[in-house]
C-alpha cells in the first residue's frame, strides 16, 4: 500500500526490534509510527487505530493481550507481526531482554 508501518506497544522501539522490521518488510516500509499501547477492549481505541490503519498493511506488536489485536488485524485485512524476546539476564537480576525473531502473518 504505501510505506507506513504501526509499531503499537508501551514499550518504545528497541534497534534491533526497528531492525527486524526494516529486515522483513524491506519493501520500502520505512516510516514507523510508534502507536504506543492500546486497550485491545474498548472499541473507541480500537476505532482510531483503524483510521490510522487504512494507510497501512502491516502492525507489529509486543505482549500476550496483543494477540487479540493481531486477530483484529488479520480479520481486517492487514498483515501481522509479534516478536519473539529472551530476557538474557540471570535468575534474580533485572530482566534484560533482547529479540530473537519476527514472525509474520499474512492475511489470506
Amino acid at each position: 500500500m504505501n510505506n507506513l508501518f504501526i509499531w503499537v506497544s508501551r514499550h518504545p522501539l528497541t534497534t534491533d526490534q526497528k531492525d527486524l522490521i526494516l529486515d522483513t518488510f524491506f519493501e520500502g516500509k520505512t516510516n514507523i509510527i510508534e502507536y504506543g499501547d492500546i486497550n485491545v477492549f474498548k472499541d473507541e481505541d480500537l476505532d482510531q487505530l483503524y483510521k490510522l490503519a487504512s494507510n497501512t498493511n502491516d502492525f507489529v506488536v509486543i505482549g500476550g493481550v496483543h494477540g487479540l489485536l493481531g486477530a483484529f488485524a488479520l480479520q481486517n485485512g492487514f498483515s501481522f507481526g509479534a516478536f519473539n524476546n529472551i530476557n538474557r539476564a540471570p535468575i534474580g537480576e533485572k530482566p534484560d531482554f533482547h529479540t530473537t525473531e519476527l514472525k509474520v502473518v499474512y492475511p489470506q
